[in-house]
């Protein structure tokens, strides 16, 4: 079994072909996407991180290992938490 840290993308560059500026678009106007079944694209819950100057990232959760239905719960957290990030200063400030 991998741990959190070989699965880890922290500290990553570069460009990410599976965003462009349609993505961008879309989650600036706020879309929240939940894939559930990884067979067909992973699996992740996805939400922007939204700012008064636009989308500033996104906060992403992954379930690699199968199939997962998102809970509404899930999704209402992940975005209270994207929320959150977006009002600290150090996001606020970049």
């Amino acid at each position: 079994m991998l741990s959190a840290i070989e699965l880890s993308i922290l500290g990553s560059i570069g460009a990410d072909e599976c965003f462009n500026s349609e993505y961008a678009a879309l989650y600036s106007a706020g879309r929240v996407r939940a894939i559930a079944d990884i067979e067909v694209e992973p699996s992740n819950l996805a939400v922007p991180i939204l700012t008064a100057k636009g989308l500033w990232g996104l906060l992403i959760a992954h379930q690699c290992s199968g199939p997962r239905t998102w809970l509404r719960s899930e999704i209402e957290f992940m975005q209270k938490q994207a929320q959150n990030m977006a009002m600290s200063p150090t996001i606020q400030d970049s």
